[in-house]
């Protein structure tokens, strides 16, 4: 279940303002057993060195700011991004109805 009042567009805005962070996709917000709000996504970058102040960043941001607490971010190199992950989505989604 998605955890009520999250804006994930929002959240989205927040992540991709992390310096070096070009591009997100498959971020997803559910709510666990017990209440638990997790996190996870994907954050693209031109600069893989900088991935560590990235991740820090961003579960600063998914903890404090949204009160997550678990996050899973992976931290992808532009160079070896899928080539078009929004439309992954889109197709699964499709298939699935």
């Amino acid at each position: 279940m998605t955890p009520v009042g999250k804006d994930i567009l929002k959240i989205e805005q927040d992540l991709r303002s992390i310096n070096g962070v070009t591009d997100t996709h498959h971020l997803h917000a559910r709510t666990v057993g017990g209440g638990i709000e997790t996190f996870s996504g994907h954050l693209v970058t031109n600069d893989i060195k900088n991935s560590a102040s990235i991740l820090k960043k961003a579960k600063e941001i998914l903890e404090v700011t949204y009160g997550f607490a678990l996050s899973t971010i992976q931290i992808e190199d532009k160079i070896l991004q899928e080539k078009d992950p929004r439309e992954i989505e889109y197709q699964s989604r499709k298939q699935r109805k």
